[in-house]
C-alpha cells in the first residue's frame, strides 16, 4: 500500500530522474531494494511475534521470519513494478494514487501471490498431519519436502518480482518514447 505509489509520488519532478545517468531498470531496482529493507523488517517482526504468541519453538520463529522476507521480496517487487506500470505523475493529491484503479489491481495481484505462497506451507502442514496420523516418512523425505517447499516459495516470489519489474520498466520506457 505504501510502496505502490512511490514512483508516482515523484510527480512533476520525474523528469529529473529521466535525465539522471540511472536507467529506468536501475531506478526501479533501487526503489525495490530501498523499500524491501523496511517492509521486510516490519513483516519479520510481525511474523516472529505471531509465532512467539502461540508459543512456537525457536526453529518455527526463525522459519517464520525468513519466510516473511521471501514473501516481502515478491510483494515489494510487485508493488514497485505495478506502481511503475500504473504510474500517474499528474495528481492533485497523493490520496488519489492509493485509491486508483492501479492500486486495486495491485492489491488483487498481491492477494493472489499471497494465496500462491500459502500452497507450499499448506502442503507441508498436510504432510505433517499425515505423519502424525501414522503414515511413515523418513527424515530424508521430510527434509526433502521442506527444501522443495522453500525452493517453490523462493521461485514464486522471484518470478513475480522479475515479471512486475519488467512490466513496469517496459511501461515507463514506452511512456518516455511518446
Amino acid at each position: 500500500r505504501f510502496v505502490f505509489p512511490s514512483l508516482s509520488l515523484e510527480g512533476q519532478s520525474f523528469w529529473i530522474l529521466q535525465t539522471s545517468p540511472l536507467s529506468i531498470k536501475n531506478l526501479l531496482r533501487a526503489k525495490f531494494w530501498c523499500w524491501l529493507v523496511p517492509v521486510g523488517t516490519i513483516s519479520s517482526i510481525i511474523f516472529a511475534s505471531g509465532a512467539l504468541a502461540i508459543n512456537a519453538g525457536p526453529h518455527v520463529v526463525v522459519i517464520n521470519a525468513l519466510s516473511s522476507w521471501i514473501i516481502c521480496y515478491g510483494i515489494v517487487g510487485l508493488a514497485v513494478g505495478m506502481g511503475a506500470f500504473f504510474a500517474n505523475f499528474d495528481w492533485e493529491h497523493a490520496s488519489q494514487l492509493a485509491a486508483s484503479f492501479g492500486s486495486l489491481v495491485f492489491m488483487l495481484f498481491s492477494t493472489l501471490l499471497i494465496g500462491l505462497n500459502l500452497v507450499p506451507s499448506g502442503l507441508l502442514i498436510f504432510l505433517r498431519t499425515l505423519k502424525s496420523a501414522g503414515y511413515t516418512f523418513t527424515d530424508a523425505n521430510w527434509y526433502m519436502a521442506v527444501t522443495c517447499g522453500a525452493l517453490l516459495l523462493m521461485y514464486l516470489n522471484f518470478v513475480a518480482t522479475r515479471w512486475a519489474l519488467a512490466l513496469g520498466e517496459n511501461a515507463l520506457l514506452s511512456r518516455m518514447e511518446k
